[in-house]
């Protein structure tokens, strides 16, 4: 049986920015290639819609700010590449469609689907609604497989496709205070592994993305129960993201861990005792004091 190709994120760390000779093969395996991105309006969105465009594909954007979408495909345009855009909320079935009909009545097929949109929560699980639960589920994961749904009918006839989900670090290891969003990234990771089984014989990749902290909006965005004391330190720009995207696309890859990630799935990998010890630990000093905790209704923001 052959062995799932998981990057190992320490060599890959010092590969991020491509040489003259792989941008020139990057160019010729991208250009004309039609990319669906979802969660396109900001971070890493946004960063993988400008690299895939400057390698000659043609990007469709998805996401419910509709404004924000206008100006990165006029930015995209001026730049001299081939840019859609139409304002999506990905869980809603008649925006999804109408997603995939402007890809395929502006560009004619579907490429790659790169599933990115996304949303958190912060909390304890004693004090995280129930109704955050079901949004993390219906955004990280349910989202997900309407688009995955929406375009492989077109990829299984034209016998070829990439689809990405950009899932997290913590869907491979659960942390505190991140149960509602953890879980649904563990969904999100084992749908894309029995995807990938399925799918294979009509020549179609499926591509799972794991970062950890990133420098986007998503942690401003992100609905706080309560407040943590500290942000992870070790972090990776949205652009790093795309350029591990797109790498991932270029080679096949099947899974890709970003760097900052790393230490706690090999340390996982060792010794889960020792990783479960470690958690514990953060566990009792991560909150703030309760009177600096939240209070506020929760918002619904979305990557």
């Amino acid at each position: 049986m052959r062995r799932r190709r998981i990057s190992n994120p320490f060599t890959e760390a010092s590969s991020a920015q491509p040489s003259s000779d792989l941008r020139s093969r990057l160019r010729r395996d991208f250009h004309g290639r039609v990319v669906v991105i979802t969660g396109a309006s900001s971070g890493i969105g946004t960063a993988t819609a400008r690299l895939f465009a400057s390698e000659g594909a043609s990007v469709v954007l998805g996401a419910r700010r509709a404004n924000a979408l206008e100006a990165i495909s006029s930015e995209i345009a001026s730049a001299g590449g081939k840019a859609s855009s139409v304002a999506t909320d990905v869980t809603r079935a008649e925006d999804v469609q109408r997603l995939v009909e402007t890809a395929l009545r502006d560009f004619g097929r579907i490429d790659i689907l790169i599933n990115n949109a996304g949303a958190g929560v912060y909390g304890p699980v004693d004090a995280t609604p129930m109704e955050e639960y079901s949004r993390m589920i219906e955004l990280n994961y349910l989202a997900a497989v309407s688009c995955t749904k929406a375009v492989l009918p077109h990829m299984e006839t034209q016998k070829s496709g990439q689809i990405v989900n950009v899932s997290s670090i913590l869907g491979r290891r659960g942390t505190p205070y991140s149960s509602a969003y953890c879980a649904s990234k563990f969904a999100l990771s084992g749908f894309t592994e029995a995807l990938r089984a399925e799918v294979r014989r009509y020549g179609i990749d499926v591509i799972l993305i794991n970062p950890s902290t990133t420098h986007t909006e998503f942690f401003e965005q992100m609905n706080y129960v309560t407040r943590p004391r500290r942000r992870n330190p070790v972090s990776d720009s949205a652009e790093r993201v795309a350029r591990i995207i797109l790498r991932a696309c270029h080679r096949g890859k099947h899974e890709s861990n970003l760097i900052s990630g790393a230490p706690l799935l090999w340390i996982n990998r060792l010794s889960p005792r020792l990783t479960d010890w470690a958690l514990e630990l953060y566990a009792k000093d991560a909150l703030k004091e309760p009177k600096e905790t939240t209070t506020q209704p929760l918002s619904r923001n979305e990557r």
